[in-house]
């Protein structure tokens, strides 16, 4: 029920009237309609999360596999070459010696060694540009990149000298090279956006029952809707910001 209920409550109650039953029923339900909207806020506000959380893990994934993949592509191709040298002049190789060389295998388990250490290189990289490389937009954290860099370019350190060009040729990469980061920096915003709403949406909310709570209470005991009955459920109320409720803050403010 709207704020415009709350008006009539305490137009009528200030005038000295008799407090209707259908007046009580309605104050009752609009508490049980306020505590099951912040059950449904808080709720909706979990399944936004893990929604974006989950896109972003998708993009986390393509990204890993997009760069993997290219190493992957390397990798075989190399041991391709070294196991075909086994095969006889002139043949091509299609299955494996049944005997490897001893440094064939060695290769392998070097390879597999590679693939874990560039797929952690990769998650890592990815959420370095989502947590550590300051900015909104994906330009602002190239900006913020090329700002580091040519700070530790100065330096006397030849460690940080390396970061900076580190640094550096991480904010050289192309768009294309950056496709999945820049989609998983654009989710970012758009959820902490659709968050900062869901956010003012419960703390209105909040608001609502604090201030109907009071009135709830003097109606339920018939009492006196006073002067002072509307001091406290307007004390009750004001603790949290009122400006996207200006029906309320109307009838709040002092005349």
């Amino acid at each position: 029920m709207k704020v415009t209920l709350w008006i009539t409550l305490l137009g009528c109650v200030l005038t000295g009237c008799v407090t209707p039953a259908a007046i009580k029923q309605a104050s009752t339900q609009h508490a049980t309609n306020l505590s099951l909207l912040t059950t449904a806020t808080e709720n909706y506000r979990a399944a936004v999360k893990s929604y974006y959380e989950d896109l972003v893990s998708a993009q986390r994934q393509a990204y890993v596999a997009q760069h993997l993949g290219a190493n992957i592509d390397a990798i075989a191709k190399e041991q391709y070459e070294t196991l075909a040298r086994y095969a006889p002049a002139g043949t091509v190789l299609t299955a494996l010696p049944r005997k490897l060389p001893d440094q064939a295998s060695i290769d392998f388990i070097t390879s597999a060694t590679k693939i874990r250490e560039d797929q952690n290189f990769w998650n890592k990289n990815f959420q370095a540009w989502l947590d550590e490389y300051k900015g909104l937009t994906l330009s602002d954290k190239r900006a913020w990149l090329k700002e580091q860099a040519d700070t530790l370019a100065r330096a006397n350190d030849q460690d940080r000298v390396r970061l900076g060009q580190n640094l550096q040729r991480e904010a050289e990469r192309t768009d294309q090279d950056l496709t999945y980061v820049s989609a998983a920096i654009d989710l970012r915003r758009q959820a902490a956006e659709l968050e900062q709403k869901l956010d003012r949406l419960a703390r209105q909310v909040t608001v609502m029952q604090k201030f109907h709570a009071v009135i709830d209470e003097y109606l339920s005991i018939d009492a006196t809707i006073d002067a002072k009955a509307i001091a406290q459920a307007a004390a009750a109320g004001a603790k949290v910001d009122l400006t996207e409720l200006p029906e309320l803050t109307r009838v709040l403010s002092p005349k």
